[in-house]
């Protein structure tokens, strides 16, 4: 094993958000799958495939960008991030209840409940980052 390790403390981060990224993405599209299927939502103008691709793991680069610079500026990083993730995911789920997608009230239903399923596993994956950044296997098998 070399003694130089390139491993920085913004390569770690970048690298854990997209992860946590790219395993929403998996989860994102098979959960779009399965609830389309069952509840025969039509309407894919907002959410489809490529914009549960793009737009998540975009939001995971951003948000391992700004895990590194809260841990960068206090000793507390950790639980700054921890506290600011999740009033940031109350604010969307707040947001989320309050839209409206269509004039038909059923596909408006339909519209929160797929977006708020897949909100739900990027929140998840957000609040993981600290645990598993610091974890010697994770950086071992996937840093």
């Amino acid at each position: 094993m070399n003694s130089y390790d390139q491993r920085t403390p913004l390569s770690k981060s970048l690298m854990t958000g997209l992860f946590g990224g790219l395993v929403s993405t998996i989860v994102s599209l098979f959960y779009n799958i399965i609830f389309r299927f069952s509840t025969g939502f039509p309407l894919s103008d907002i959410i489809n495939v490529s914009s549960i691709i793009f737009v998540i793991n975009l939001i995971f680069l951003i948000i391992g960008l700004f895990y590194f610079f809260v841990n960068k500026m206090s000793p507390s990083g950790n639980t700054i991030y921890l506290v600011s993730m999740i009033v940031l995911i109350i604010i969307v789920f707040w947001l989320t209840a309050g839209s409206h997608r269509s004039d038909n009230p059923r596909y408006t239903h339909d519209f929160k409940g797929l977006l708020s399923g897949i909100l739900i596993v990027m929140s998840i994956n957000a609040l993981l980052i600290p645990l598993l950044i610091n974890k010697k296997w994770f950086e071992e098998f996937f840093l």
